[in-house]
Parts: C-alpha cells; sequence; structure tokens
C-alpha cells in the first residue's frame, strides 16, 4: 500500500549555521521542501518474558525455599521479567555451564567452538554440511584453510609462499582471529605490525601477541590471510 504524502511541507530546521546544505543540495537556491506522511503507525506493546538468572539471597532456615530444578543446577535463582534487550537462552547458559562469574573466554569458546566435540548443539541444528554429521568448530576452518592451500599448491616452486607455506593449527586460526578482533579495538596500519614487540616498534607492536604467538607468527598470518576459508572447498557445486 502507498503511503500519502501530507499537503504541507515539514518546518525547516533550525541550525545555528543557515549555510549548512545537504550535498544534493550544496547548488541549488532554495533546498527542496521536505514532507511527512498522513498515516500514522502504532505498535502493540511488546509482552514476551526472559526468564534472567540472578545470585541467590540468604534466607533463614525457617523460611528457606526448595529450589527449581534449574536453578538447583545452575546455583542461581530464575526470574522471569519483561524482556526488553536480547540475551542468551536458559538452555543455552545451562548446557555451556556459564553464569554471570563466568570468564570472558568461556563465553567467546561457547560461541566459537575450538572442536566438534566442543559443539553439544543437536546435529539437525547445526549440520553446516548438509551431510548430517558436521557440526560447526574452528577445527573445520584450519582443515578448510590448509585444504585451499593444498589445492593452490602452496609452498611448491614458483607460488608467492614458495618454501615457506606450513599447515597452520586449530591454535593458530584461534590466535588471528584474536589479533584481528584486538585489532578492532585498537586499529594498526598493517595487522603484521601486531606481532611485533614494543621494543620493535613502540607505537604499533604489542608485547601481549608477541610473546603468546610463534616466532614466524607474522609471515604465517600473511599465508592464514590469503587462504583462511570458512567453507569447505571440496564441497561441489549445486546444479
Amino acid at each position: 500500500k502507498s503511503l500519502t504524502k501530507s499537503a504541507t511541507p515539514l518546518p525547516k530546521p533550525n541550525n545555528p549555521d543557515g549555510n549548512l546544505r545537504a550535498p544534493t543540495e550544496l547548488n541549488v537556491g532554495e533546498p527542496n521542501p521536505k514532507y511527512g506522511f498522513v498515516e500514522t503507525f502504532e505498535r502493540e506493546p511488546f509482552t514476551g518474558m526472559s526468564n534472567w538468572l540472578k545470585q541467590k539471597r540468604l534466607r533463614k532456615k525457617s523460611r528457606k525455599l526448595s529450589p527449581t530444578r534449574k536453578s538447583r543446577a545452575l546455583g542461581v535463582e530464575v526470574e522471569s521479567v519483561p524482556r526488553t534487550k536480547g540475551g542468551p537462552k536458559l538452555s543455552f547458559l545451562e548446557k555451556y555451564k556459564l553464569d554471570e562469574k563466568s570468564h570472558p573466554a568461556d563465553w567467546l569458546n561457547s560461541l566459537l567452538l575450538l572442536t566438534p566435540k566442543d559443539n553439544l548443539e543437536s546435529l539437525e541444528d547445526v549440520d553446516v554440511k548438509g551431510d548430517r554429521r558436521t557440526k560447526f568448530s574452528v577445527a573445520n576452518w584450519t582443515a578448510y584453510t590448509n585444504t585451499k592451500a593444498k589445492i593452490a599448491n602452496a609452498g611448491e616452486w614458483g607460488h608467492k609462499f614458495a618454501g615457506r607455506w606450513t599447515d597452520v593449527t586449530n591454535d593458530d586460526v584461534m590466535q588471528f582471529l584474536g589479533v584481528i578482533m584486538m585489532d578492532d579495538l585498537n586499529p594498526s596500519p598493517q595487522m603484521i605490525w601486531k606481532f611485533r614487540s614494543q621494543e620493535q616498534d613502540t607505537v604499533q607492536g604489542n608485547d601481549f601477541i608477541h610473546n603468546n604467538c610463534r616466532t614466524d607468527a607474522a609471515c604465517l598470518y600473511e599465508m592464514f590471510r590469503h587462504f583462511f576459508g570458512c567453507q569447505d572447498p571440496l564441497t561441489a557445486a549445486p546444479p
């Protein structure tokens, strides 16, 4: 259904600087008037509820209440409140044993799982290849990356990485993904500068990354970036 334009234009904005113009109206005399619409829309109030976890309150023995089965497993109370923000499902928290005191790395590992064994979701929900036996994990990305490199003959004579290519490991992939996240928070002109120590590069170097990654991490990251894959390169293209 088409909306109906109002008969009168909207009032002009009261800007402190009257010379401010939109890029499309810089070389015109009078800016084009802006119109609203006659129709109004009212959304029904959202009545969804969320189960939130909170720390148990200490009660006297005479008033002690039996906790629910869920709160007994988690060691916390479950409170149902109106849903105003998004959040994880209670079943997800139970499955990966997470609560408000869990380490941030535990939350990350529950989403970015290292091996298929760590993925506790049902196969029907996370069948990433459609073969009913492959679950999502970082180990899959590692295998896909190494497979793409082998298909391209990386490390062979005449290739860009001749004599330099070595297979990446699960730890390498997790570390490189972590460096990418850190670069989002503190960007560097070149990612490989992050692998330098602060003694080598006072501004862009990072001692934490330098001390925890392998010595050839900068070279390996360049190759990882070249061949990294989230999809199996051996998957047949659909007809």
